[in-house]
């Protein structure tokens, strides 16, 4: 009987597979017809849950197999290609001039959502509003602990930007473009850090009571702090090494797949050293990226450098396909008795309620402490409220790491039902929400309130242009203008000045960089094979993963446009953009 029960085995790996590789294979051609024909109904990323609830129907119906969501395999091997991908391409002039703001949303705003879903989620629980599916003829009346109200805040603080980053395009707001890009990057890898910092916390302690007073508060704060810094001191020192090494062994330059290999490797073993000290894996090898970008990718040959964009945005975009595949293809493994429906709706509006808080207390703050002389348009700040809105698979991957919880099918299951909901009704109403708040598609357009923190504002800049206000109140374009630049701005732009100059004299003398960093000088190649100054206006050959976390749309990667007829390298005095530059 042994062998029959294998055959199976094999039959349904088979299927598996097949199924796996159809997805992917109608994902990018769907994709593509979705992007030339310009639909906006319906997503990329819900076409694939679409197909993966398809998929995963034949598979529960026809072969009475079901496919559970492997959590490890998810934080192992489908994420790393897809974060590593948007660092290492990662357009940093733009994510750095942006460093404030990205700061702001993505780490004190994360945590205010978190603190608000933690409340409304408890008051829930205490007035028993969470009901689940029938088990037998009674409904379950579900009371959540503290404990996993905390838990599920801090996953469904996470956001998944990639609908927006489609949308809002790079050409016609870069700004903000970049803005949604890196606020999705940081959220997720805070949301991991608060799900850790939660999880050791709570570890020792009782499982049935959570008190938090002042000194719990100050631990909790101290070791999100210690897990941030250590995550980013892996991934900058890993990128280093790896940048040090490939400019001390210039005979690699001779097989450029061995530069390649080396790059991903190094990047992946950052990934799995975070994750093995329960660090953020996400951003130690999104900084490891924008370190090897920054330093190593001019240490190594030509055609490595055309070989790791194009092959890092390959496998970045098969990833993220299979990615949302996977979620659609999960639905079958959940009983109806684990569903709470009318705690995924309340919980969509308190994730709603949460996300306006957020920015509207991060904008009221940057108002008033730059002396109201800037302030931000309301339909730029509503289009970061609703990119905000969606929640996509590393929030369902985090749930299935909860150690212990009661109803711990409630959680899974009113996560999974966020992310459905959010990614195929949200994503798919994102355009006209765009329409609706009247946000026009003009590269001008672009909020004031985003006043670089690191740019460098005297020098001839010619990659964006930013919208301000003079003194009277008046928009106009161009840099910040200097009757409105406050002494915050001035502060930072001398430090920024002293890290270029560090930077230039100390750092890239020794793990390598670009060759010139007078912006009079910085050039890309275009479609033709010709250098423009400007990449305003140019067209991305591949699209790249953003932010939620990304997307291979992703608008916060630097896009290497090149000839495909001649297939020839770009100059050696390519460009990428400094650190902070």
């Amino acid at each position: 009987t042994s062998i029959p029960v294998t055959k199976m085995s094999e039959s349904a790996l088979g299927l598996e597979a097949f199924l796996a590789t159809a997805i992917l294979l109608l994902y990018t051609l769907i994709g593509h017809s979705i992007e030339v024909h310009r639909i906006t109904w319906i997503h990329e990323s819900g076409v694939a849950i679409l197909l993966g609830i398809f998929a995963g129907g034949i598979m529960y119906y026809a072969a009475d197999t079901v496919i559970r969501f492997n959590d490890a395999a998810f934080f192992y091997f489908i994420l790393p290609p897809i974060i590593f991908a948007a660092g290492y391409n990662l357009k940093k002039r733009s994510f750095f001039r942006n460093i404030g703001t990205i700061t702001a949303y993505g780490v004190i705003g994360t945590v205010i959502t978190c603190t608000i879903i933690t409340a409304i989620a408890s008051l829930l629980s205490s007035w028993h509003w969470i009901i689940a599916g029938a088990r037998g003829s009674v409904d379950l009346y579900v009371t959540l602990r503290p404990i996993d109200c905390m838990f599920l805040a801090a996953v469904l603080s996470s956001t998944d930007t990639v609908a927006a980053l489609s949308l809002v395009k790079e050409d016609q707001h870069p700004k903000l473009n970049s803005i949604v890009f890196g606020e999705g990057v940081v959220n997720d890898a805070i949301s991991i850090l608060l799900f850790r910092t939660i999880d050791n916390y709570v570890g020792a302690k009782p499982t049935d009571s959570l008190n938090l007073d002042y000194s719990a508060t100050g631990m909790i704060f101290l070791q999100f702090v210690y897990l941030t810094v250590a995550s980013l001191a892996i991934g900058i020192v890993m990128g280093l090494v790896s940048s040090r090494l490939l400019k001390i062994t210039p005979s690699l330059k001779e097989h450029p797949w061995k530069e390649t290999s080396i790059i991903f490797l190094v990047g992946y073993m950052s990934y799995i050293i975070a994750e093995l000290l329960d660090l953020s894996g996400i951003m130690t090898l999104f900084f490891c990226g924008v370190t090897i970008g920054h330093y190593g990718f001019y240490n190594i040959s030509e055609k490595a450098r055309q070989t790791t964009s194009i092959s890092f945005n390959s496998i970045s975009h098969v990833a993220e396909a299979f990615l949302f595949a996977y979620l659609g293809l999960t639905v079958y493994a959940y009983g109806g008795q684990d569903w709470a429906f009318g705690f995924i709706f309340l919980m969509i509006l308190a994730i709603m309620i949460a996300r306006g808080v957020s920015l509207i207390s991060m904008n009221l703050f940057y108002y008033f402490a730059t002396c109201r002389r800037v302030r931000a348009k309301f339909s730029e700040v509503a289009v970061v409220w609703f990119s905000g809105l969606i929640r996509g698979a590393i929030a369902f991957a985090l749930i299935l790491q909860i150690p212990s919880a009661h109803y711990r099918g409630v959680l899974v299951t009113t996560t999974l039902g966020i992310c459905l909901v959010t990614t195929l009704f949200f994503g798919a109403a994102m355009p006209a929400f765009i329409r609706i708040v009247g946000m026009k598609s003009d590269c001008s357009d672009i909020p004031s309130s985003y006043v670089p923190l690191l740019s460098d504002q005297h020098e001839n800049d010619q990659d964006h242009t930013y919208e301000s206000l003079d003194e009277n109140g008046h928009a106009h374009n161009g840099l910040v203008d200097s009757s409105v630049r406050t002494r915050a701005d001035s502060a930072t732009t001398k430090l920024h000045g002293r890290w270029r100059q560090f930077d230039d004299r100390y750092l890239k003398p020794f793990f390598g960089g670009s060759e010139s960093d007078n912006p009079e000088n910085r050039s890309e190649i275009s479609s033709n094979g010709t250098p423009v100054q400007s990449r305003m206006n140019e067209q991305p050959l591949y699209r790249s993963f953003s932010a939620q976390i990304g997307s291979l749309n992703g608008p916060g990667v630097h896009p290497r446009t090149i000839s495909m007829e001649s297939f020839q390298p770009p100059n050696q005095n390519n460009e990428r953009g400094s650190l902070m530059d």
